[in-house]
C-alpha cells in the first residue's frame, strides 16, 4: 500500500463460497497474502481512517508468487449496508467493475465499510431468494446507508 500507511488488504475470490483472506500491511505498507486459492481473486485495501484502494483482479495459478502489486490508497467513502427488518440470511457484494472490494453479511445492525470514492460501485444484495442490484457513486468522505430488501436510502 506504500507511503508508510498500514492498511487491511483483502483478497476476495470470485466464487462467493470461497472464504476471503485478509492481512494487515507492515508500517511501510508492504503486505503478504499466503494460501490464496487458484482462480480469480480481487484485491482491495482500506484503513480505519477512510482511505481505500482498488487493486487488480488476478487469475492465480496454484503456487504462484507475485511481487509487482501496488495498491494506491486515496480518500474513500463509508457505505453501510443493512436489512430493514430481521429476516432470512442475507449478504451483499460491492464491486468496482469486475473487482470485488467488499463482501459483507447483512443484518439490522450494520457496520460502515470503507469503499473507494469517485468510482461507480455496484452493490449486489441477496436476501432470502431475492436478489437486488444497485449502482452508485460516492464522494470522498461521504457516508451512505442502504437498507434492504427495499434498498431505500437513509
Amino acid at each position: 500500500t506504500g507511503d508508510g500507511i498500514q492498511a487491511t488488504v483483502l483478497a476476495i475470490a470470485a466464487d462467493p463460497r470461497v472464504a476471503l483472506l485478509s492481512t494487515i500491511s507492515d508500517p511501510e505498507g508492504r503486505f503478504r497474502l499466503n494460501g490464496l486459492p487458484a482462480g480469480t481473486v480481487s484485491l482491495s485495501a482500506s484503513t480505519e481512517t477512510g482511505l481505500a484502494a482498488v487493486g487488480p483482479t488476478l487469475d492465480l495459478v496454484a503456487g504462484a508468487t507475485r511481487s509487482d502489486l501496488d495498491l494506491r490508497l486515496t480518500p474513500g467513502a463509508w457505505l453501510e449496508l443493512a436489512l430493514s427488518e430481521q429476516g432470512p440470511q442475507a449478504h451483499a457484494t460491492v464491486r468496482v467493475g469486475a473487482t470485488v472490494v467488499a463482501r459483507v453479511p447483512l443484518s439490522t445492525t450494520a457496520q460502515p465499510t470503507v469503499v473507494p470514492a469517485n468510482v461507480d460501485l455496484t452493490i449486489e444484495a441477496s436476501v432470502g431468494s431475492g436478489r437486488m442490484e444497485r449502482t452508485l457513486r460516492l464522494g470522498p468522505g461521504e457516508r451512505r446507508r442502504l437498507e434492504y430488501p427495499d434498498g431505500a436510502n437513509r
